[in-house]
């Protein structure tokens, strides 16, 4: 009798062993599965809108808190550039994620470069993180060559950082344009003092020996004759010897 009483006693301690261990498995099971379902990875929030992050989080439990705004070269004005955690990071629900969003490109003052030298007008544009446009040269009676006659955009606007600004620069008042005459067959030594009388330049003159010319006669002449020449231009003589 007493050996019956053991063995039932010993099966009904196995059987409350047995059943224990199971309700710790799925207990176990069930807070892994419930902790589990608590986490969630990050999304990346580069690039969008701060109201396009929110709405991302949000639909997965997370929260967005902007942490500050700063300027950004390459990133829009509005979207986000920086975030923590960082992308595919493993958070719990209810954490919030930090962004940091670009104020855009920063804000510069054009300068006045009008009546400076070009050169000096690049160190400018260059000290202040602007960029050197489109360059277009005339002739001006009012600025020295070289000058910046006009500017776009104007000095005093306030532009992007990186802006380019284009220039239109002098070269000088234009020079007076002449027809080349006809020296063929004229005296050297007449021709050239009457040249030099109208303000043209002598280059060189070379001579050379010419069948049936007496000494000193033009045959050959640069530019030739009917050019439009300048009076900086030399004009180059080929003369009997």
């Amino acid at each position: 009798m007493g050996i019956l009483n053991s063995e039932k006693i010993i099966k009904l301690t196995i059987w409350f062993l047995s059943l224990l261990a199971i309700m710790l498995f799925s207990t176990l099971i069930t807070m892994k599965v419930i902790l589990k379902g608590d986490v969630v990875r990050v999304p990346d929030l580069k690039g969008k809108s701060v109201e396009e992050a929110r709405k991302e989080l949000a639909h997965i439990g997370l929260y967005l808190v902007q942490k500050s705004t700063e300027f950004s070269m390459n990133i829009p004005a509005g979207k986000i550039m920086g975030q923590e955690p960082e992308p595919g990071s493993k958070i719990k629900r209810n954490k919030e994620v930090k962004v940091i969003v670009s104020a855009g490109k920063k804000k510069v003052k054009v300068p006045n470069l009008i009546g400076k030298d070009l050169l000096l007008a690049e160190n400018i544009l260059k000290k202040l993180n602007l960029k050197r446009g489109i360059i277009v040269q005339t002739h001006s009676s009012k600025y020295s060559a070289g000058k910046i006659m006009a500017q776009s955009p104007e000095g005093g606007l306030e532009v992007e950082s990186g802006t380019p600004v284009s220039l239109l620069v002098s070269q000088g008042q234009e020079e007076e344009k002449f027809i080349m005459p006809d020296l063929i067959g004229k005296k050297l030594d007449s021709t050239i003092p009457l040249l030099q009388k109208l303000g043209f330049k002598i280059g060189i003159i070379r001579y050379t020996h010419y069948p049936g010319l007496e000494p000193g006669i033009i045959i050959k002449q640069l530019p030739l004759s009917g050019y439009r020449v300048y009076k900086s231009n030399l004009i180059s003589l080929e003369v009997s010897k």
